[in-house]
């Protein structure tokens, strides 16, 4: 069973529920931050074992509403949350339905872990491939630049792809005179609001055309469920 058939059916299958973005790579390329005590995986993984980051843009907002519209979900429980545990726990049943697929371990980017910490889902991002990390602590994409979110981490233990896969991207704040930096000292100052903390986003040049809609943008910021009405 090779890596490349899970991870098309994984991209699928995840592209379906509203999850458009992915990385796949070696679980090698988080062994520095294993190395700082980071546990992504139960004893007897394999070092080299499938890994999966994934997120998503705009496409997990109608999804969700959807999921909402139709009382699947509870606008005031979290719904992006528990759609985001239920697919991916389907995922795992999924593949090792078709593929026979052996141990997965999965990662949720809002759950924390048995010590009460939440994994440094930017850190692996970077590390991956996924994203790279801007002066104002925001990660981005050259697709989507900072409009999207980490959802999950999932490894499957099976030989990944080649360490160098895929390449390092050149950076996206490389000559940039970093107007995403003032809009962040802004936001800390006292008295901030969540639309100040919008503002070092849409301070970013990269990605403009990605921008959440106003109901997405309402709902990331303020959990308000009322952004799911109409």
């Amino acid at each position: 069973m090779g890596w490349r058939a899970l991870v098309h059916e994984a991209r699928q299958r995840l592209a379906a529920e509203g999850f458009d973005l992915l990385e796949a790579c070696s679980r090698l390329r988080l062994a520095d931050l294993e190395e700082e005590g980071l546990r992504l995986a139960p004893d007897g993984f394999r070092p080299d074992a499938l890994t999966l980051v994934v997120g998503n843009g705009r496409a997990l907002w109608p999804v969700v509403r959807d999921r909402v519209s139709r009382g699947e979900l509870a606008p005031d429980a979290d719904p992006v949350d528990r759609h985001s545990e239920a697919t991916m726990e389907r995922l795992g049943q999924d593949l090792r339905a078709s593929f026979g697929a052996p141990r997965i371990a999965l990662h949720f980017a809002h759950r924390r872990d048995a010590e009460g910490s939440y994994l440094p889902f930017q850190r692996i991002a970077a590390a991956t491939g996924f994203a790279e990390l801007g002066p104002a602590h925001l990660a981005l994409r050259p697709d989507v630049g900072p409009w999207f979110a980490l959802r999950a981490l999932v490894l499957i233990d099976v030989p990944g792809p080649p360490v160098d896969e895929p390449p390092r991207r050149a950076s996206l704040c490389a000559g940039c005179d970093a107007p995403c930096r003032a809009a962040l000292e802004r936001a800390a100052a006292s008295g901030a609001t969540w639309r100040d903390w919008l503002a070092v986003r849409d301070a970013c040049p990269v990605g403009r055309e990605a921008r959440y809609g106003d109901a997405q943008l309402r709902y990331h910021y303020t959990k308000d469920p009322a952004a799911f009405d109409g």
